[in-house]
């Protein structure tokens, strides 16, 4: 029974009481501080069941995951491939020397569990101290740390062999409420056993004591500033970052997810360690798309980069015929429901031409039941996951890189597209002079480009306004002169100087007298100035509505397909005010004059991607021949940075609803494309100066010559299609 607390009376009466009382909760407190003692207090620690194999795994990462944490492969129960072998040598090179990694396996091989592994090791080892996971999602990140805790908890080989982490974490029976209290010897272990990080027990002797691991999702915002304190009162800072599939499918198709992604990679993450300090950065990727994130970070000279597919190389066209066939027999037995005899059959009896020379990177990666070989468990994957997802997750190069490269422009080669005319002379047999006008918050850029009458071009003159000190190649972040500064306007008067700047870029190039090889005079036909920049809309429209050269100035504004656009500028119906080019010829130019707009001027409209695609193909042809785009001069070094203009991007398919187009996209690590937007332009007014391409030119008489037919033809015969 519970003793009654004396009443005051009582105490007065009998002053003994309340003694006898007082040293009763002495005696209840001591017994409770007992108690409580006695189960923060973990007790001895077992003894390591194998020092030989703990200390043989201390510098071999591949070692300690096959014998201390094999659970973690338990779905990997075949042998190691080749990547793997690669991907335990470069996660033991990060984690003890320090360095930027990324590898690129194929999707379903083991990589997070490779990582988890590799987070214990140097966790036990003392090899790190501070442990940072990133992963696509904060829940992906969550469900990371909880398989790690999994591991540290229940994996026996582990218990058995690194007591002095796994015992005092067992006794937490998973409850983080346990961790506050916890005490080895009576002091404080400092355990702690959270949702979003977890720290692991100090324990005299240990060498993991106090390693603490932290996760985030890649857009999460606590990875700035990461400084932790370990029990002896030592700052620390992380040592080890690992990211593991920082990209979902939706950021992978979104260039703006993926920019972000990739700035946080290389701004927040490396941004972690301390000054001077060793950090390792690892990632383990699976490509989605082209030129996503994980795409571009293998492809950066800045990291170590590896990927790795399925197969080695994929079946060339010979080997395919017969993986055709065999598809045909695999989905006509799945039909029938008759099993995969018949499909087995047909590989065994071509498998000396249907494997070639290629190898499966994984030997074992293969269903005994259904599959025989790796190679034809990767062709089952091909057919089932479909081309697309298997080049992408499956070989780690995207199929959009075979399609869309296939113009794909190196500026070394662009600046040895050599007219060997000097600079402002027009070669012989070229025709007409266009030129355009690029606006950016600095400078003004333009491009004078002459045009043979089937669309080959030559550069014959370019440059940008102000003039850099004569320097030819420059970045906007080492500009000696801006537009507000030539101008004298105010930082935030961007009217006024570009209003001035075009002035001047008149004077000096469109007032210029031009002459071909051949003595003959050739004027500007046509001038075509940005004027979707808004901060020098009206300059530009008033300029071109007011200078003396308003005659052949047209200001334009590039246009593109989106999933509200839909509609391609050649199958828009004309409205009023509208100039479009003949129907027949639309499809070709993919460009349109509107209706008088505020300024009182026509504006180009043009499809941008339709353009860019036109004139990378054109600098891919061979030089002189029909439609291509030759350079002036013969020094290959005075275009170096017109040659990273023009190079500066790669093609991207994008599907609108049923439309399908390619998209136009800055590469990365390039800063500026302006000179690429000039000769665009250049070319959109060539086409409105009826400069056309052999194959629109063909539309052209084909067309013609129809409407010639026809009138001979009574109304009543001719089935007119609608445009």
């Amino acid at each position: 029974m519970f003793s009654r607390k004396p009443s005051t009376t009582e105490v007065a009466e009998r002053p003994d009481r309340g003694e006898k009382y007082a040293a009763h909760l002495a005696d209840m407190t001591r017994r409770m501080a007992a108690k409580v003692a006695a189960a923060q207090e973990i007790g001895p620690l077992p003894p390591v069941l194998d020092p030989e194999l703990r200390e043989s795994c201390r510098f071999n990462l591949q070692l300690f995951a096959e014998k201390i944490v094999p659970g973690l492969f338990k779905g990997v129960t075949k042998k190691w491939g080749v990547f793997h072998l690669k991907a335990f040598e470069i996660l033991q090179d990060a984690i003890l020397k320090g360095g930027l990694f990324a590898i690129a396996i194929p999707r379903g091989s083991g990589k997070s569990a490779m990582i988890k592994a590799a987070i214990i090791w140097a966790a036990v080892y003392g090899h790190c101290k501070f442990a940072v996971v990133v992963c696509a999602t904060s829940k992906a990140a969550t469900l990371f740390l909880k398989s790690i805790k999994t591991q540290l908890r229940g994996a026996k080989a582990f218990y058995d062999n690194f007591p002095e982490v796994a015992f005092p974490i067992r006794k937490l029976e998973n409850k983080a409420s346990k961790a506050n209290g916890q005490k080895f010897d009576g002091v404080r272990t400092a355990i702690e056993w959270g949702r979003e990080h977890i720290v692991l027990p100090t324990i005299p002797g240990s060498a993991a004591s106090g390693f603490k691991v932290a996760i985030s999702g890649i857009t999460g915002s606590g990875l700035r500033g990461l400084v932790d304190g370990l029990e002896d009162g030592t700052e620390v800072r992380p040592d080890i970052v690992i990211i593991d599939d920082f990209q979902t499918k939706t950021s992978a198709r979104s260039p703006t997810q993926t920019k972000t992604r990739l700035e946080m990679i290389r701004g927040d993450i490396l941004g972690m360690g301390g000054p001077g300090e060793k950090m390792s950065v690892f990632v383990a990727a699976t490509v989605i798309e082209y030129q996503d994130g994980a795409d571009q970070l293998l492809a950066d000279p800045e990291w170590q980069g590896m990927r790795y597919g399925v197969l080695t190389k994929f079946p060339d066209k010979d080997a395919m015929d017969h993986w055709h066939k065999y598809n045909e027999i695999r989905l006509e037995s799945k039909a029938q429901k008759r099993g995969h005899d018949d499909e087995i059959q047909y590989y065994l009896a071509h498998q000396s031409a249907m494997d070639g020379t290629w190898e499966a990177t994984w030997p074992d990666r293969f269903n005994g039941e259904s599959e025989v070989t790796a190679i034809q468990h990767a062709m089952n994957l091909y057919f089932t996951q479909q081309p697309k997802a298997f080049f992408a997750e499956f070989m780690n190069t995207p199929e959009a890189a075979n399609e869309t490269e296939l113009f794909k422009v190196d500026a070394k080669e662009v600046c040895n597209r050599l007219s060997r005319v000097e600079r402002y002379e027009v070669p012989m047999g070229f025709e007409k002079l266009t030129m355009h006008i690029d606006v950016s918050e600095t400078l003004l850029w333009y491009m004078l480009t002459a045009w043979r009458n089937d669309f080959t071009g030559s550069i014959i003159d370019y440059g940008w306004y102000p003039d850099q000190d004569g320097r030819r190649n420059f970045n906007l972040a080492t500009l000696t002169r801006t537009m507000q500064m030539a101008s004298g306007c105010h930082a935030v008067d961007v009217d006024g100087a570009v209003s001035f700047c075009l002035q001047r870029i008149g004077e000096k190039v469109l007032d210029r007298r031009y002459f071909r090889e051949d003595k003959l005079p050739m004027h500007i036909s046509k001038c075509i100035i940005d004027i979707n920049y808004k901060l020098s809309t009206d300059a530009v429209g008033r300029f071109c509505r007011t200078s003396k050269w308003s005659q052949i100035l047209l200001p334009a504004r590039g246009w593109a397909l989106n999933e509200k656009r839909r509609t391609r500028i050649s199958e828009w119906a004309p409205k009023e005010g509208q100039t479009f080019p003949r129907p027949a010829e639309r499809p070709e130019c993919e460009w349109m004059l509107t209706s008088p707009r505020s300024h009182q001027l026509q504006e180009c409209r043009f499809d941008t991607n339709h353009w860019k695609g036109r004139m990378i193909k054109a600098l891919s042809l061979p030089l002189h021949s029909s439609g291509s785009i030759s350079l002036y001069g013969s020094d290959p070094l005075e275009h170096t940075m017109l040659g990273e203009h023009l190079a500066s991007h790669y093609a991207l398919p994008k599907t609108y609803g049923d439309v399908k187009d390619i998209a136009y996209l800055i590469r990365p690590g390039i800063t500026r494309d302006d000179l690429l937007d000039d000769l665009v332009g250049c070319g959109v007014g060539a086409s409105i100066e009826e400069i056309k391409l052999n194959t629109e030119r063909v539309i052209s008489d084909i067309a013609a010559q129809g409407d010639r037919r026809m009138a001979s033809f009574p109304e009543h015969m001719i089935v007119r299609r609608g445009r």
